[in-house]
């Protein structure tokens, strides 16, 4: 957990980054995520989402709208431009149409074309190279005219240095440029104890000798430091550097901070000005003040944005959040910690100098509880003002779909139809942008040493990954799956149905999603295998089964029952969940599930977020009543239905053969059965995982019949109910929860 000190990626920034970019530069767009993630240079206005998921190596940059560009500002001429190119085509065109532009400026603001692209390769990337002039400055990757359904993916771009004519002079740390202006890194030593650290000043002119004539200080703390190697002046030959090293004797505790200017013959930085900021004893100076306030913006179930109101002179803020009640818990000197970190029962969510920040990991109506403590210095310096840090709370907000049902009556025959008109139409989003909307944005979640993890929604099964994320261990799961589309195969060119993010879930790929693979979702009796929290095998009817973990149930219900109304009559299609064959998919199942695992905060706030990208919203999250009037084998308007409908034989009623449902499950003890084509008489046995039977009753009715079971004096935990009439036997698994 101890670390250096730096930017957490996806944050949301409130300063503007102005540094110029030092030549050679060069950037492969992993870990992509806007404005706060680009290197010193860079800038971008690209919104929505930043990347495709495969790119020349890795992922690529995602330009997407008209006018959108990525640009590069350098102190130096450049040489040559490299960079990948690909089109992205979807929703109807065949091939790229367009006009992409790469561009030089002076000023960045005049610009000249280098490039211009009125058609490109769908295929895979083609690389280009492009020089500027000598007096350019600028150059960016600019979207002129988008035509319906082309993007541009944009990868492997770099940028060498050109041809300096005379002397030019340039700073470096390690392997770090340090512009004028700018801050050196820190060192700290015990009061009284020289420590000394080196810093290189280079030649980059390829004409003339670079004269170094002083190198002074000043500032609070100017006499704690000095340059003292080589002697001043100094000469540094065309194109070649010279250590120079500072001795810093720290004459007080705390930060110590000044200025270093370096006077040389370079034409147009005769005064390079670097900042001095080291320490003297163990820690940074401890700030006088926390921020004063905290303020929450754009509240939604899925996301928030915070915004401090600033200390003062400090060097940073550790935003700590726990969810429900106050944080209580303290950072300490000398650790930095990264975004995700616990701390204690809180959690780090943000660690840098930015006025405002992005909330992530919010769930639908949920209360969260922050902690501000400012601080200086980093790495094992780190110093934090402990005592009295800011406090603040903030309630996520609740499902909100405004007036979209306004129009919708259960009542009417074409309940159907209207509910297909409130979910369409919607923006499609690419399949391989998966990763880039919902992994990157919603489903992965911060946790130690800079890493995220993401669950499969199957088995529960946590996994931990560095970006950026791959889908060689986990794929994007058809909830609904591909071959029960009337239009299969309908990834080549991709469908809307296909790319559809309501019904894709992350799934870890060979031992949840292979085993599913088209098999409909049902109660497993007959174990064949397991992973984790889910089941494949037999059903009490002895047909093949996928269950996945119980937190899932409702959740997959719900997306299959979204992907038959979304697009059931679409260009003449009919929609509905497999009815005939060997892999029917029960509905009494569905809708059994739909009321036992109802709609969670997390699956709210997914509903949210996704009405944010697609424009469009799950109904049967928002109102799960609809559930009952739908007929999902025929896609047929059911009359008269009541709701909620896994306690009635609405629905129910539907199948042919004899079926057994028991809700709620799991229970306190207290269940309810419905039988349907049972017989006159039938007997009822509940047995442990041990065999031994704990409960029998009798069940004297035929046709559907509805009874209680009242389980209570049983203990927590799994059991086995059979019920056995003339001629048929049913068989499903019990869970008593206290």
């Amino acid at each position: 957990m101890k670390k250096l000190f730096s930017l957490i990626p996806g944050l949301v920034l409130g300063i503007a980054l102005s540094a110029q970019a030092p030549l050679p530069t060069s950037y492969d767009f992993t870990g992509f995520a806007g404005q706060a993630t680009l290197p010193n240079g860079w800038t971008t206005n690209c919104t929505g989402t930043f990347t495709y998921a495969v790119g020349q190596v890795g992922v690529a940059g995602k330009i997407d709208q008209e006018a959108e560009f990525v640009q590069i500002q350098t102190a130096d001429p450049m040489g040559t431009v490299t960079y990948y190119l690909k089109g992205w085509i979807g929703g109807g065109p065949t091939s790229w149409t367009g006009t992409f532009k790469v561009q030089e400026s002076v000023d960045g603001t005049a610009w000249t074309d280098l490039a211009s692209y009125t058609t490109l390769n769908i295929g895979s990337y083609d690389q280009y190279n492009v020089s500027p002039d000598g007096a350019s400055r600028y150059v960016r990757f600019y979207f002129e005219n988008k035509e319906t359904g082309c993007n541009v993916g944009v990868d492997e771009v770099s940028v060498t240095l050109g041809e300096l004519i005379g002397s030019e002079i340039n700073l470096t740390q390690g392997a770090e440029t340090i512009f004028s202006n700018g801050s050196a890194s820190p060192v700290a030593s015990p009061v009284g104890i020289p420590v000394n650290f080196d810093l290189t000043v280079e030649n980059l002119g390829s004409t003339e000798d670079l004269q170094v004539t002083d190198i002074s200080f000043s500032g609070p703390a100017a006499v704690d430091y000095a340059a003292t190697a080589p002697a001043v002046p100094f000469t540094v030959g065309t194109q070649s550097a010279q250590a120079v090293t500072i001795t810093f004797a720290p004459s007080a505790v705390g930060t110590r901070e000044a200025v270093m200017t370096i006077t040389n013959t370079d034409s147009n930085e005769g005064a390079y000005v670097i900042n001095l900021s080291a320490v003297g004893g163990d820690f940074a100076t401890e700030p006088v003040n926390q921020a004063t306030g905290l303020t929450f913006t754009n509240v939604k179930s899925f996301r928030i944005t915070g915004e401090l109101a600033a200390a003062g002179d400090v060097d940073g803020y550790l935003v700590l959040r726990k969810t429900g009640s106050a944080v209580t818990d303290i950072p300490v000197d000398g650790l930095s910690y990264g975004k995700g970190d616990p701390i204690g029962a809180s959690k780090v969510f943000y660690n840098g100098p930015a006025s405002a920040f992005t909330i992530n990991e919010v769930q639908e109506n949920a209360n969260y509880h922050f902690a501000v403590f400012a601080f200086n210095g980093s790495g094992s310096v780190t110093n934090y003002l402990q005592a009295a840090p800011l406090t603040a709370n903030v309630t996520s907000a609740a499902n909100n779909p405004g007036t979209l049902y306004a129009g919708i009556n259960t009542s009417v025959s074409s309940f159907v139809n209207d509910l297909h008109a409130v979910v369409n139409p919607h923006t499609a989003i690419f399949y391989g942008n998966y990763d880039e909307t919902m992994v990157r944005h919603f489903e992965g979640r911060d946790t130690l040493d800079g890493q995220r993890v993401i669950t499969c929604v199957y088995s529960g099964e946590e996994f931990v990954y560095t970006e950026p994320f791959n889908w060689d261990y986990f794929s994007r799961e058809h909830t609904f799956c591909h071959a029960w589309m009337p239009t299969n195969p309908a990834d080549n060119p991709e469908k809307p149905e296909y790319n559809d993010q309501h019904h894709l879930f992350p799934t870890q790929f060979p031992d949840a999603n292979q085993v599913r693979l088209d098999w409909p979702l049902g109660e497993v009796v007959t174990v064949v295998s397991t992973y984790l929290d889910s089941k494949f095998g037999l059903n009490a009817a002895g047909k093949t089964v996928f269950e996945p973990r119980d937190a899932q149930k409702g959740d997959a219900v719900r997306a299959i029952m979204y992907m038959t109304v979304a697009y059931n009559t679409v260009s003449g299609n009919n929609w509905h969940v497999p009815n005939t064959g060997n892999k029917i998919q029960d509905q009494n199942i569905l809708r059994k599930w739909h009321y036992q695992d109802p709609p969670s905060g997390y699956e709210k706030a997914r509903n949210e977020f996704l009405d944010s990208l697609q424009g469009n919203r799950n109904p049967f999250v928002d109102h799960p009543e609809y559930a009952c009037f739908i007929d999902f084998w025929t896609m047929e308007y059911i009359s008269g239905a009541t709701a909620p409908c896994a306690s009635t034989n609405v629905g129910i009623a539907e199948v042919t053969d004899a079926e057994m449902v028991l809700f709620p499950n799991p229970s306190n003890g207290t269940f309810s059965m419905v039988i349907k084509n049972g017989t006159p008489e039938m007997a009822v046995a509940v047995y442990d995982l041990s065999g031994k039977k704990v409960y029998g009753q009798q069940v004297s009715a035929g046709g559907t019949t509805v009874t209680t079971l009242n389980l209570e004096n049983l203990a927590s935990g799994a059991y086995i109910i059979r019920v056995n009439g003339d001629a048929m036997q049913f068989q499903s698994k019990l869970m008593v929860q206290h």
